[in-house]
């Protein structure tokens, strides 16, 4: 076998590692050690192979929004109370 050979069977044994660290993925060194440890076997290979392609958690979270308090409401919604429950016969106890 040649260099070239021996180049292109390590770089196609290491895909799984290559492709997680190309993408920045945040288990990019689990992956490498699942590869380097169980790539050997099939089962192992593909799963490195697929773990690598799942994508990252988003790194940026939506905003999110403070509830509103007493003091950050209008004036005429502030001291407004809320409804009083209405007796009926389906709840008189």
């Amino acid at each position: 076998m040649t260099v070239v050979g021996v180049i292109f069977v390590l770089a196609m044994y290491f895909l799984p590692a290559l492709i997680a660290a190309q993408k920045k993925h945040h288990n990019a060194s689990a992956i490498c050690l699942l590869n380097l440890f169980l790539g050997w076997t099939c089962i192992g290979w593909i799963a490195a192979l697929v773990w690598s392609a799942t994508s990252p958690p988003p790194t940026q979270l939506p905003p999110q929004y403070p509830p509103y308090y007493q003091h950050q409401l209008p004036p005429q919604y502030a001291q407004q109370q809320p409804p009083q429950q209405q007796v009926g016969p389906w709840n008189q106890g």
